[in-house]
């Protein structure tokens, strides 16, 4: 998957917050990050918990598909 693509960046973005990265940390490894990456981290960044939460898991569902679709050769 190319660094560039805004779904790697999307990708990598939610997988790093999970890892405990938070703000401008979160696109620090990317070049030019797309901006819907710029707007998953400012929701990310929302101050309300349950927000943060469900934008979390809604990009963490779109990752779990991608990995089981290479999983399964799709």
């Amino acid at each position: 998957m190319d660094p560039e693509s805004p779904q790697f960046q999307r990708a990598f973005v939610a997988v790093s917050y999970l890892a405990g990265s938070r703000g401008d940390a979160l696109l620090a490894a990317l070049n030019r990050p797309a901006e819907k990456t710029r707007e998953l981290v400012a929701s990310l960044g929302a101050e309300d918990r349950t927000s943060r939460a469900r934008t979390l898991a809604a990009e963490l569902e779109i990752v779990a598909r991608r990995l089981a679709q290479l999983e399964l050769g799709s």
